[in-house]
């Protein structure tokens, strides 16, 4: 077999690395079919053309990798390939809090210990401390830190 064969097996396995790193994560059916025809190109290389020639072409196949690795990474965190309209919001920021310690409110649905509390007009998600709360069960709040209301059952 020739060696540019060869070499066009190999590239064509790396390509198929690339494809599951960079392209579509996750599915590693992609990924593993190329380590395999990589891996096979690499062997094709020493069974064809001796020690010498392959101990070269697997060097060349393994830098190759890391470049591909590199250049990959580099890309994707410059956000080249990556989705520029990300979501970059928190989760559960209370911006302005809309209740305060001691304020009253009814148990929305069970508090396991967390769950919906309404106070007024608001819905809002609280947690016990540590206790079970039914549902409809009056409520106070009795801590506020800046991602979440803590409540008790109200004596």
């Amino acid at each position: 077999m020739s060696l540019l064969v060869i070499l066009l097996i190999i590239a064509l396995g790396l390509l198929f690395i690339f494809i599951e790193l960079f392209l579509i994560p996750g599915t590693a059916f992609v990924g593993l079919l190329g380590l395999i025809v990589s891996g096979a190109g690499v062997y094709l290389t020493y069974d064809y053309h001796g020690a010498t020639y392959g101990h070269i072409v697997m060097m060349v196949t393994s830098v190759a990798a890391v470049v591909m690795l590199v250049i990959g990474l580099k890309r994707i965190s410059s956000l080249r390939w990556a989705d520029p309209d990300a979501i970059d919001s928190k989760v559960n920021v209370l911006e302005e809090v809309p209740v305060k310690e001691g304020d009253e409110g009814v148990a929305f649905n069970v508090l396991r210990p967390n769950g919906m509390a309404t106070f007024g007009d608001k819905r809002l998600e609280v947690y016990s401390i540590g206790e079970y709360i039914d549902k409809g069960t009056p409520v106070v709040v009795t801590k506020v830190t800046h991602d979440r209301i803590y409540v008790k059952q109200k004596a």
